[in-house]
């Protein structure tokens, strides 16, 4: 959301920012070893979010979600109607999804590392 570059000084953090929807920009080459889903899957539905997540995992050497796995709902902050959550995730449907290296869940988060 191309308005939070400026609003958090993200330029202040990253080398390299990128807008877009990952759904779209999965397919490019890879640019490092690790990728992570820090509270994204959430923000597609199940088939979108899936299909990254595949896509991640045969392109990138590491793999790292954290995504709500107790329903709770995103809002919708700054104008940003992408910060609504689409579809929701149980712990255990996502953990036998995939073979993870780590799986493990806390106050509502589940962490996957592959």
């Amino acid at each position: 959301f191309e308005p939070y570059v400026e609003l958090f000084k993200l330029k202040d953090f990253y080398d390299e920012i990128l807008i877009g929807d990952i759904y779209d920009r999965i397919d490019l080459p890879p640019v490092a070893d690790l990728i992570i889903f820090g509270d994204i899957l959430e923000h597609l539905d199940k088939d979108k979010a899936n299909y990254v997540l595949h896509k991640a995992l045969k392109y990138y050497k590491h793999v790292i979600v954290s995504i709500p796995v107790d329903g709770r709902e995103g809002k919708i902050h700054y104008g940003n109607e992408k910060e609504a959550h689409i579809s929701n995730w149980d712990f255990e449907e996502l953990k036998n999804e995939i073979v993870w290296e780590i799986a493990l869940q806390s106050k509502g988060i589940g962490v996957f590392i592959k």
